[in-house]
């Protein structure tokens, strides 16, 4: 039991703690860093004061006093979990490294996806809301059981690495709000063979892109006309792919 008087768990605080089995947060506590107890694998539920004015437990996960932000789903939650249709925003870390997780529902309305957010985590399948404007940074790195991506019309930007390292990632599907990819979101995934991008013009890319690199043998990306490959083309950053640019 962490002692009342605590006032900030800062981020990464209790990483790793393969023991920690489970954590009581007291009414003290004003700020939780980002994945302060990631890859505690055997952590199957916090609770949190009653009398904590910040953050309340719900069914052992950890959400901001208003239940509109997820805060932290303990490490070891197991099974099928279903995000509150309060919710508006997945906190950076909020997920990560949640090795039993199976699957993961959503809720419309959900705004935003968090650095970080499911950061290595095990679901198989991941419908994003139309409702989500941003995807952060290394949203959903490492999450190796993915293997389809829907990236749906609303959202508008992805940032950095927020795919890498997803080794069974074989299909990615992005809509035309899309107007801003960052660097790396792609990076190291050797399944990728398909992305297919809805929009006519070309979404933002870093000048020196790695957005998409080590991806299977055959690899293209799908625009939807010969005028959009011509631009695709010459576009900063997608040059660097014009060999791989194709129409459906």
């Amino acid at each position: 039991m962490l002692s009342n008087g605590l006032t900030s768990i800062g981020s990464l605080a209790f990483g790793d703690c393969s023991s920690l089995s489970s954590v009581n947060i007291p009414s003290s506590v004003t700020t939780i860093g980002n994945s302060a107890f990631r890859q505690s694998t055997s952590l199957a539920s916090f609770s949190v004061d009653p009398n904590n004015p910040y953050f309340v437990s719900i069914s052992g996960v950890i959400y901001n006093k208003s239940v509109s932000t997820l805060v932290e789903v303990p490490g070891g939650f197991s099974g099928n979990f279903t995000i509150p249709s309060s919710v508006t925003s997945i906190g950076d870390g909020a997920v990560s490294s949640c090795a039993y997780l199976t699957s993961i529902t959503i809720p419309n309305g959900l705004k935003s996806i968090g650095n970080s957010a499911f950061y290595m985590t095990c679901v198989s399948s991941i419908s994003i809301p139309s409702t989500v404007t941003t995807i952060a940074a290394n949203a959903f790195y490492g999450s190796n059981n993915l293997t389809s991506v829907t990236i749906p019309l609303g959202v508008e930007s992805i940032g950095d690495f927020a795919f890498a390292q997803c080794a069974n990632l074989a299909n990615v599907s992005i809509a035309s709000s899309v107007n801003s990819i960052g660097n790396y979101v792609f990076f190291e995934c050797p399944q990728l063979s398909n992305v297919t991008i809805q929009s006519v013009t070309p979404p933002s890319l870093p000048s020196s892109s790695y957005t998409f690199t080590a991806e299977a043998s055959g690899f293209e990306i799908h625009v939807p006309s010969s005028t959009a490959v011509s631009a695709y083309d010459a576009a900063t950053g997608w040059c660097s792919y014009a060999s791989e640019i194709v129409t459906p």
